[in-house]
């Protein structure tokens, strides 16, 4: 048998605001099951019963649970930065803080800014100028182009690079 689960408690305060984080309706899916795991952890359920109920992993109930308790080991909760008792807002996004996955940097871009200029001007230009005999671009000829000058990139991510620009290919 394991060690024994972290003990959860929360006062009346911090227990309202978890309430009311997961009762928004535009909660994202991940916050609003590690709320439940710490209002479930405080109202005494085990991890197995709180993995059962949201139906997640174990070890991700106990990863939530203990990181709340060590939080709350070397921070008092319901004070802010000043050392003040912090409002109803600043206690709110103090949980939220507590209970966010951690920054993650993700792959480095493959497009050098020079390669994104120049596919942003290609869609700018007139299709004609390139001898093909279309009025407008679409992103698949625009992606075929791009690969002739060089530039590898697919229909679907040069269509989202435009988006991004705000750039139409009419």
């Amino acid at each position: 048998m394991g060690r024994p689960a972290k003990e959860i408690s929360l006062c009346t305060r911090v227990k309202e605001q978890i309430e009311n984080l997961s009762n928004s309706r535009n909660q994202k899916v991940g916050l609003y099951k590690r709320l439940c795991i710490i209002k479930y952890s405080s109202e005494g359920y085990s991890n197995n019963k709180i993995s059962e109920v949201l139906r997640i992993d174990n070890k991700t109930v106990s990863k939530w649970r203990i990181h709340w308790y060590n939080y709350n080991q070397k921070n008092n909760i319901l004070q802010n930065e000043s050392g003040e008792e912090s409002s109803d807002k600043e206690l709110q996004k103090t949980i939220k803080n507590i209970l966010s996955d951690a920054y993650r940097s993700g792959c480095p871009r493959r497009l050098k800014d020079k390669e994104i200029q120049r596919l942003i001007a290609l869609a700018c230009e007139d299709p004609q100028q390139h001898g093909l005999p279309i009025k407008k671009w679409t992103h698949i000829t625009l992606s075929n182009r791009a690969k002739e000058l060089g530039i590898q990139i697919s229909a679907t991510r040069y269509g989202l690079l435009l988006k991004n620009q705000r750039i139409t290919t009419s």
